[in-house]
């Protein structure tokens, strides 16, 4: 099909640059294309984007065209700090485990990390209500009415569960049941369960023992493991920890090459895919094309970028 007219668009029309027809030109065979990293600039830029063409000729003259796309690699990530955040305390049904949970609060690249404790409460005990210290001789609380003050009577077979009292040497008597008629002279049935003070215990130590940190895949929720060392005693308590930490990360991910229509040579954008912490940086590069396209008059290229070639080819 046989060429009518060339033409360049600059950008709002179609402007003819044909003349008379040249000698034949050289075939274009075949093209490869090939990338390759450039390094960042030595104050911590990002380095400059290439392009580079070579024409490699064959025996017949026709022409390999070899492209060779210099692309700049990523800026470094920076950092990640891990620090404590809140430590809160909550109870929950004593039949339940105590647990420990630590989440990251922080949604930048350092890590706050907060812990909950939860821990459970005791079991409701059976209540012992003392009604008083007898001054009479020590012994099994006897048919009152026995003297708490020396002022107030008090009727012992007026008690029930729960009910003790206290002897002169400091014993504990606690109602066990009502066996006869108190009326009738027959007292309830209290037992002696000896002193309400112990002995003084030994005095109990709690110490640090190993700290230790390891490393966990990006993306893992950090743990603590909180152990009593080999051959510690409740008296003299060494408890060891062990803290796993996640690492963070930058990665590479998606290169796309797109064709641009735009006068500032070589633009792009870098975007993270990924997290904060665990981030993946995906490069898009707008490149500045020249294209010829042939089609006949009354049918131009569609949507053309300043420099584009118009080959008008005939009936």
């Amino acid at each position: 099909m046989p060429t009518n007219d060339i033409r360049i668009w600059d950008g709002s029309s179609w402007c003819s640059i044909a003349g008379a027809d040249g000698d034949p030109g050289v075939s274009v065979k075949d093209a490869t294309a090939d990338e390759s990293n450039v390094p960042n600039k030595p104050d911590g830029s990002l380095g400059d984007a290439t392009a580079d063409v070579t024409e490699i000729p064959d025996a017949n003259g026709d022409l390999t065209l070899a492209f060779d796309f210099g692309i700049p690699v990523g800026l470094p990530g920076a950092s990640a700090e891990t620090n404590v955040g809140t430590v809160a305390t909550n109870t929950i049904a004593s039949d339940q485990n105590a647990t420990v949970s630590i989440n990251d609060s922080d949604a930048g690249p350092n890590a706050t990390l907060d812990f909950t404790f939860n821990i459970p409460k005791g079991e409701d005990g059976t209540g012992v209500n003392i009604l008083g210290q007898l001054q009479e001789p020590a012994g099994t609380p006897v048919l009152g009415p026995p003297t708490q003050d020396n002022t107030q009577n008090h009727d012992i077979c007026t008690d029930g569960p729960g009910s003790a009292w206290l002897d002169k040497d400091g014993d504990l008597w606690v109602w066990v049941e009502q066996t006869g008629d108190c009326a009738g002279g027959t007292p309830p049935t209290y037992n002696n369960v000896g002193s309400i003070q112990g002995p003084a215990g030994d005095s109990a130590e709690v110490a640090v023992g190993n700290v230790t940190t390891s490393t966990l895949a990006c993306g893992n929720d950090a743990v603590v493991e909180v152990n009593a060392a080999t051959g510690s005693t409740p008296s003299n308590l060494t408890m060891d920890f062990d803290f796993s930490i996640p690492t963070s990360s930058i990665d590479t991910g998606t290169l796309t090459l797109a064709e641009a229509c735009t006068a500032d040579g070589l633009t792009g954008t870098l975007t993270n895919s990924g997290t904060g912490t665990c981030a993946v940086m995906d490069l898009e590069l707008n490149i500045p094309t020249f294209k010829a396209i042939s089609s006949p008059e009354g049918s131009p290229p569609v949507a053309p970028c300043p420099g584009h070639m118009w080959i008008v080819t005939g009936p």
